[in-house]
């Protein structure tokens, strides 16, 4: 490549970006477009992109991001050490949305979530259409979703109205915030704002994971199955969404009573030696769909559970995660994994680790099948559950469990979320 000097272009949103190369520029905007759709290819596409023009700063920093989402702890490492080495060279005003846009992906390479969320919100005072900054917010698992704050669901909610003005009609903005709005319970609105983003980008595997949120809240898991069985059956197997996707074609199986789909899903799509996603939909997706089909009466394969404790104690050995601990504390129960479920009942860690203690302790009794004791301990937990993360169709295993619990009592049911979770 010939060397030339800096240039400064706009890509799709506006965003001031400096490289000297038009091809760089050219694949960064590809991959940025790739990784929001959630199709292979984007870390590829900003890769090429460092290689085409190693100083271009930003595409070093977001291409870490890419690789720490996928879990790839040491690329990422390694990106970013090269973005924070190029800094000094981002100079003068006209750089300063790049240079806070490096820092926020410092922080969140670091492990520094509530650091890199307080940059993002000044950030985005002057530059709202930064998306890359953005992102890392939106969703269940962003940095609103496991903050472990009462009220997060709303909190993701009023983040994303309040930067709607300066994203209209944006396919990657309006599928997330359908998300956010389904998750709050305005299930129209999320509707009207999904399939606009569908529409416009019909390759947008975000746009299709939400959609399949919306046929579930509202209980219609004839559509959402159809719908979802057709899209991902050309979406490439190493996506990061393909192991999730599973997931819910296999929940909506389970509760079509089609056990022959819904293991084979699981076998093909879901263990750990086939799923090519990120660890932590590999555990909680297996772990949870496993223990809603033995709520639901069906006989689980004790292999199956065996795979998931190892998976578990391999790729989460220290708590911390909430989310995933207490999947784990539910993994470990059913396999009498003592040293790690004692860990999580007495030493646990992350933003939501007391309830993570208290979950523990809830379904150890529910291996010993001591149902008053089960449903007294996860009781306080019912109410405020949101601070785990995830979406409420993930925490439905807590609603699910919590009322067998009951039933086993013969109590009546409480949540009104049965029919949703399992038709």
């Amino acid at each position: 490549m010939k060397k030339q000097g800096s240039m400064k272009k706009q890509d799709r949103y506006g965003n001031a970006l400096t490289t000297r190369s038009d091809q760089a520029f050219d694949r960064y905007c590809d991959g940025v477009d790739l990784f929001l759709a959630a199709q292979p290819g984007g870390i590829e596409a900003i890769a090429q992109a460092t290689e085409l023009d190693p100083e271009f700063a930003v595409a070093h920093a977001d291409l870490a991001r890419a690789l720490q989402i996928t879990a790839q702890p040491a690329a990422a490492k390694a990106s970013m050490a090269r973005a924070q080495a190029l800094l000094p060279g981002l100079t003068g005003a006209d750089q300063a949305q790049q240079k806070g846009h490096i820092l926020i992906m410092q922080d969140l390479l670091s492990g520094k979530g509530t650091e890199a969320f307080d940059k993002i919100k000044q950030h985005v005072q002057t530059w709202p259409r930064d998306v890359m900054a953005v992102q890392p917010c939106c969703g269940v698992f962003g940095l609103i979703g496991f903050s472990g704050r009462v009220g997060r669901e709303q909190e993701n909610a009023d983040f994303m109205a309040a930067l709607q003005p300066h994203y209209d009609g944006d396919w990657w903005f309006d599928s997330q915030y359908a998300f956010a709005l389904c998750e709050i319970g305005e299930i129209s609105a999320a509707e009207v704002l999904n399939e606009r983003a569908f529409a416009v980008n019909p390759a947008n595997a975000n746009a299709v994971h939400h959609r399949a949120h919306i046929h579930y809240e509202v209980g219609d898991q004839a559509a959402g199955h159809q719908v979802l069985t057709a899209w991902r059956a050309t979406y490439d197997r190493d996506a990061i969404l393909h192991c999730h996707l599973a997931w819910h074609d296999a929940l909506w199986s389970l509760a079509d009573d089609n056990y022959e789909a819904l293991w084979s899903t699981v076998r093909a799509d879901l263990l750990p030696a086939v799923a090519t996603a990120p660890p932590i939909n590999i555990l909680t997706d297996l772990i949870a769909v496993l223990f809603r089909a033995e709520l639901a009466g069906v006989t689980v394969d004790a292999e199956l559970w065996q795979i998931a404790t190892d998976y578990a104690l391999a790729s989460f050995p220290r708590p911390g995660m909430s989310f995933v601990d207490a999947h784990s504390a539910i993994c470990y129960s059913r396999t009498a994994k003592s040293e790690p479920l004692e860990t999580l009942r007495h030493s646990p860690r992350g933003a939501a680790g007391d309830l993570v203690e208290q979950i523990a302790n809830a379904f150890v009794a529910f291996q010993q099948r001591e149902w008053s004791s089960f449903t007294q301990q996860l009781a306080p937990v019912m109410g405020v559950h949101e601070r785990l993360g995830g979406s409420r169709a993930q925490r439905d295993l807590l609603e699910l469990s919590y009322d067998f619990g009951l039933q086993k009592q013969g109590k009546p049911a409480t949540s009104t979320r049965l029919g949703r979770a399992v038709g």
